[in-house]
Formats: structure tokens, sequence, C-alpha cells
């Protein structure tokens, strides 16, 4: 008897300790810190990104300035008060304009998506109430639905067009996997609510991240076009005439603006816009493998790169647009 009861406490124990196990190796509270580190990661490639695109319209307004004050600098018979006027005005309704305000909207609500994915995972892995995560999951689809409506409402030439169009695709049938989520968030089974979460919504972010990439690509090709531009505009007034007979003072500036510019070029050029947006693929590539395919490897490692990688680039991007 004493025989049977040790071996069936035994069996118990040996069960127990089975079950505790495969209850740690699926705590939804081991995604806690990774998804932190992601949504901390995705805040940090939004501004990367929107600063990017600063630094692409302070380029672009440092490039025309630069051609009006070298057309004031080298008129043959001086520039009449009206003229300057003009000019002053010009270059004051440069600094009001926003090239890209029209499409800001869509793609806030890009990042938005993003962020709202990454907030689901931390919620869930932190045992959050489910009422609260579907309230906010359902403030963002009506969020993004209102900024679908009002883009349609757009009046836009072919390319922004064109660029508007990659967005609504992909955040419409966001909204279809948020309402998904929404339906399927539980306390009783949190992590796969975290697992269907992730695997539903990786085709839409990985899209996004996509068009996000491209773009902020587009904006620091521009931003080298612009400064490049700025550039030549000094060196032609450097060959003009009226440089050799400016006051001393006035030579000083000048060299002094395309010292800094080159400056800006160099580093416009090796910043590397593209390697934060693929370390956003990369980490989410991990939580896929994490939460799917069960081969996690290094994932924690990969979402971290990320956060570090983009925190880097963004002190970079800072860095230029306080020189600008």
């Amino acid at each position: 008897m004493k025989i049977e009861r040790t071996s069936s406490l035994i069996c118990y124990a040996a069960v127990l300790l089975v079950s505790i196990i495969a209850l740690g190796a699926c705590n939804p509270a081991l995604y806690k810190k990774p998804t932190e580190d992601f949504q901390a990661a995705s805040e940090s490639l939004r501004d990367v990104y929107f600063l990017e695109w600063e630094l692409s319209n302070r380029a672009q307004i440092e490039r025309f300035d630069l051609e009006d004050q070298v057309m004031i600098w080298t008129s043959p018979a001086g520039v009449s008060t009206a003229e300057l006027k003009r000019v002053s005005t010009k270059m004051a309704e440069r600094r009001r304009e926003d090239i890209h305000e029209q499409l800001r909207p869509l793609r806030e609500q890009a990042f938005a998506a993003l962020d709202g994915y990454a907030s689901t995972l931390v919620s869930l892995s932190s045992g959050e109430p489910t009422e609260r995560i579907q309230s906010e999951l359902t403030g963002l689809v009506g969020d993004i639905g209102d900024t679908l409506e009002a883009a349609k409402k757009l009046n836009l030439a072919d390319g922004a067009l064109s660029k508007l169009q990659k967005y609504t695709g992909p955040l419409q049938q966001y909204v279809g996997v948020l309402n998904e989520i929404i339906s399927l968030v539980s306390d009783v089974v949190r992590e796969q609510a975290i697992i269907d979460t992730i695997g539903k919504s990786n085709e839409s972010i990985i899209e996004l991240l996509s068009i996000l990439k491209e773009e902020a690509e587009a904006a620091q090709d521009n931003a080298l076009r612009q400064t490049k531009f700025a550039n030549e505009s000094i060196n032609n007034f450097m060959s003009h005439a009226k440089f050799q007979q400016a006051s001393n003072d006035t030579k000083a500036v000048i060299l002094k603006r395309r010292a800094e510019l080159e400056v800006i070029e160099q580093q416009i050029a090796s910043l590397d816009i593209a390697s934060s947006f693929e370390a956003a693929v990369k980490a989410q590539g991990a939580l896929v493998e994490k939460a799917i395919l069960k081969e996690p490897g290094d994932w924690t490692v990969r979402i971290k790169r990320f956060k570090e990688q983009v925190a880097a680039t963004r002190m970079k991007i800072e860095k230029i647009n306080s020189e600008m």
C-alpha cells in the first residue's frame, strides 16, 4: 500500500511538473518585454519617418532660397525694393508650405495601425482587461475608417493620387483584420489571442512597412538632391564676378554656408534609412517565428536590434535637422 501511494505521489508530482513547465512555456507574459521593445521601436520609426520628410522639406526650402539669393547677388543692375519684397514674400510662403500635407493623415494612420498592433500585443501579454483592448481597437478602426473616407474626397494630381492609393488598400485590409482581432480577444485564451493577432496582422504590417520604407527612402533622396542643388548654387555664385567684388564679410558668410552644406550633404548621403525599416520587418518576422512557427531562435535579440537601430538613425536625422 505504502509503495503504491508513493508511486502515485511520484506520478502526480511528475504530471504537475510537466504542467508547470508547459504553462511556463506558453505564458503570455513571455511576450511582454519583447512586445514593449517592439512598440517603443515602432514609435521611434515614426519619428525617423517624419523627421526625414521634415529634412526633405527643409532642404528644398534651402535650395530655392539660395537660388533666389544668387539671383539677387548676381543682378547686374541691382534689385528694386519691389523685387526684394516679392522674393521675401516667396521665401515666407515656402516656410508655410508642406508639400505632403494632404497625404499626412494616411501616413499617420499607417503608423497608428503599427502602434495599435504593438499595443494590442503588449496589452494581451500584460493582462490588461480585454474590454479596454477591444475598446481601443474599435477606436482605431473608426479613426482609420474616417481617414479613408476623407481621402476619397481629396483632389490630387497623378503622383500624389498614386501614393494615396498605395495606402488605402493595406489600411482597408487592416480594418478587416482589426475587426477579427476584436472578436477573438479573450481573457481565457490570451496566448492564442497573441498568436492570432500576430498571424492575422502579419501581411498588412509587412505591406505597410514596405510602403513607408519606400517613401522614407524617397524623402532621403529628395533631401540629398535638393542639398546638392543648393551647393551648386553657391559654387556657381563663387565663380561669378560679383563674388569677387563682395566684401570679405559677405565672402566669409557664403564660404561658411557652403562648408556647412557640404557636411550636411555627406551626412544625408550616409544615412541608412532603409536599415531601420528592414530591422522592423525582421522584428516582425521574429514575432511570427516565436508565436506561429514555434522556432523562436534569437527572436528577442532581433526585436532589440530593431529598437537600437532605429534609435541611432533618429539621432542622426535630428542632428542634421539642427544643422540645416
